[in-house]
């Protein structure tokens, strides 16, 4: 590059490979050290290394976030997949939705005898007493939560990891293990996290 000032110290760069009449008149040649020690007034009041320095910060900043942003929507999805997976293979919103209305509907039964009337249609479908239908219902409700509570650990686990990466500025290595930890499912275990970290 080639850096020229007028009289009134604004600053022009040209390309080395540009032909002379292209440059503007009356203006004088500088060096690549003084072009550098210039103000860019008006625009950061910095110069041109600092104002490159705070946009290559900011780009960096981007980055970051993009990366926090596709963590968090990451460990989302993966608690809602294991969500429906733990509730039954192939359960829809609608159906986990019922399934959560009725452990609410057998517990609060067990604790104060409340929804017997709307639990009696299913006992009696199912052939079983109220009481046995609410232990059932309860029993596993409170399997799926255990086994949710263990998944989501899981995702925090990973979360609190990648996070740490990130914030120790591994952003390459933190976007590898995202691009690995999409193909992970619902049955993913301990090892399956520690083996994306190794």
């Amino acid at each position: 590059m080639k850096y020229f000032k007028d009289e009134n110290n604004s600053i022009f760069a040209y390309n080395d490979n540009v032909k002379e009449e292209v440059i503007k008149s009356n203006l004088t040649e500088i060096t690549t050290e003084e072009y550098k020690s210039f103000k860019v007034f008006g625009v950061f009041d910095k110069t041109p290394d600092e104002v490159q320095e705070k946009l290559d910060k900011r780009e960096e900043a981007k980055q970051l976030n993009k990366i926090v942003l596709a963590l968090q929507s990451l460990c989302d999805s993966k608690s809602q997949d294991a969500e429906n997976y733990i509730a039954g293979k192939k359960v829809t919103d609608k159906q986990l939705s019922r399934y959560k209305e009725k452990f609410k509907m057998a517990t609060d039964y067990k604790l104060d005898g409340s929804y017997e009337e709307t639990l009696s249609l299913e006992a009696e479908f199912q052939g079983v007493s109220v009481e046995d239908l609410a232990d059932l219902i309860v029993s596993k409700g409170t399997e799926y939560e255990q086994d949710l509570l263990k998944f989501n650990a899981k995702i925090e686990a990973f979360r609190i990891k990648l996070s740490k990466l990130i914030t120790d500025g591994e952003i390459d290595r933190a976007n590898e293990i995202l691009v690995k930890a999409e193909l992970l499912g619902a049955d993913t275990t301990d090892d399956d996290i520690k083996e994306l970290f190794e």
